[in-house]
């Protein structure tokens, strides 16, 4: 379990209770109107993202898919800051990504990629998304924490074979994630 999931719980969790409170009179909540979320808001969302991207930074490891806790590195890497970029891994082997979208977008095409053993694809989606374009034999797992986004497998006639298989693993904020 990561920290920073458990504090954003902890965060909603917290005012959700505030809220309630408020609403039967039990806590006086009437000073937040008079608060300008502008000055607070913007500075807050790029402190927090400051902090997510030095920690990834920092610790350049994301957990495997297999049960064994194993840690390994990516074996690319994809940073997206207020653009697009675009990845064809066609004829070529493909075993893991790391991808981060803030304000910008990621096309990822894996048709025609040998795809490894539980491959995976890690994606931290801010204000952001990514498409991911897979062959229609590839059977694709989705683990997703999202907070007004999603991830959405938009493939049909899907015949997913034994042997191929993909992890997607994807935590959205206000941005999501497309299967083709």
């Amino acid at each position: 379990m990561k920290i920073g999931n458990v504090l954003i719980a902890l965060l909603f969790i917290g005012v959700g209770v505030l809220w309630l409170l408020s609403n039967y009179g039990l806590v006086d909540l009437t000073w937040i109107h008079q608060i300008n979320i502008k000055k607070i808001f913007f500075p807050a969302l790029f402190i927090v993202v400051g902090f997510g991207v030095l920690r990834n930074a920092m610790s350049r490891t994301e957990k495997s898919g297999d049960e064994t806790g194993e840690k390994e590195q990516p074996k690319s890497e994809c940073d997206v800051l207020l653009c697009g970029r675009t990845m064809n891994y066609s004829g070529q082997r493909f075993e893991s990504l790391s991808c981060k979208t803030l304000l910008g977008g990621a096309e990822i095409d894996l048709r025609g990629a040998e795809i490894a053993e539980n491959a995976t694809i890690y994606i931290n989606a801010l204000l952001g998304g990514a498409e991911i374009r897979v062959d229609k034999d590839v059977t694709v797992e989705i683990r997703s924490h999202c907070i007004l986004g999603g991830v959405n497998d938009e493939r049909r006639n899907v015949s997913a074979s034994a042997g191929k298989r993909l992890i997607i693993d994807a935590t959205c904020m206000f941005g999501g994630v497309n299967i083709k």
